[in-house]
């Protein structure tokens, strides 16, 4: 699949290579992992977060509009019950 394991603690968590590009705000590459059918509302990482949520807390204004075009949901909560709207 189009991930990346990442070790927390000894816990091994797995990271949607579009989560990493909306870390990074590569505008470019979360088009290009979109149009080849990255999932916009997957969750990954430790904190179980969509990539809106990650957008929404680096404050990554112009790939968070990217994502909600694409149908990103603002009410998929992470693990600890956050939205992107609380973020």
């Amino acid at each position: 699949g189009t991930s990346a394991s990442s070790g927390d603690g000894g816990r091994r968590c797995s990271k949607p290579l579009l989560h990493g590009a909306v870390e990074k705000d590569q505008r470019k590459m979360v088009k290009t992992l979109l149009s080849y059918g990255a999932h916009v509302n997957a969750k990954g990482g430790i904190h179980d977060s969509t990539p809106l949520h990650i957008a929404a807390g680096e404050g990554h204004l112009s790939v968070l509009e990217i994502l909600l075009q694409k149908g990103g949901d603002l009410k998929a909560r992470d693990n600890s019950g956050k939205s992107s709207e609380t973020k």
